[in-house]
């Protein structure tokens, strides 16, 4: 501790007094208070704040171990997931199934048929789904197939309104010449499709919600519902369309 070697006037105590409040100096009885500067202890306190401030406040030994955390976490869920060869079957199927949907929900007159590539490959691969389904069923079990009829039959209102919606507003056209083409869509002609779709959407988040429930069960139970009854939907809708 230090005292100053001279008296000092009235003012200019307060005016010192108001600086060393302003850069924290610590004053006992009207007397300055200083300390020794270190120069090692203010070097590692800076490194500390550059860290801090680099990191976002999460020392970076932290920042490891919660990443570590994270994919610890997500590699559980997927060691819980057993019989992983219905899993490529059916997470395959059913997102050609929805990408199907949604490419018929968006195609437009310069686009008809840029669904069908991705609805070929769904249709080659609907023998093996429904094999695998009733293997599924056998062996799986109830968590499987409750699920599986529930959500499946769920969709048949949709399935429904979709044929009747094709066979009385499709319209096919070939471009014939003399053909005098289509006339445009009347309202609510996209309703099903877009009703559907986010049927599916809706199914694909319980699969998820199963999935972190470790239910695996459950979730194939949903994911084959997802492609079989997008299956019928696409029997209605093109069944409707032609002979409608």
């Amino acid at each position: 501790m230090h005292h100053l070697p001279y008296p000092l006037e009235d003012g200019t105590i307060v005016i010192l007094v108001r600086i060393a409040r302003a850069i924290m100096w610590p004053i006992e009885g009207g007397v300055f208070i200083t300390k020794k500067f270190d120069l090692d202890e203010w070097k590692k306190g800076t490194q500390e704040k550059m860290e801090l401030t680099k990191f976002d406040g999460i020392v970076p030994g932290q920042n490891i171990d919660l990443s570590e955390e994270m994919m610890a976490e997500s590699s559980s869920l997927l060691n819980s997931i057993e019989d992983k060869r219905y899993l490529i079957l059916s997470v395959t199927s059913s997102f050609l199934a929805v990408a199907t949907l949604f490419l018929l929900l968006v195609q437009g007159d310069s686009n008809d048929d840029i669904y069908a590539p991705i609805f070929s490959l769904f249709i080659l691969l609907s023998p093996f789904l429904f094999i695998s389904a009733i293997v599924a069923i056998v062996k799986l079990g109830r968590e499987f197939y409750n699920r599986f009829f529930l959500c499946s039959f769920s969709s048949l209102p949709i399935t429904l309104w979709e044929y009747i919606n094709q066979s009385r507003n499709g319209c096919i056209s070939f471009g014939f010449p003399g053909s005098s083409g289509c006339p445009p869509d009347p309202p609510g002609y996209d309703a099903p499709r877009a009703i559907f779709f986010i049927f599916q959407i809706i199914l694909l988040m319980f699969a998820n919600n199963e999935l972190v429930k470790k239910n695996w069960k459950g979730m194939y139970g949903i994911l084959y519902a997802i492609s079989f009854s997008s299956f019928v939907y696409f029997i209605a809708y093109f069944v409707g369309l032609w002979y409608g």
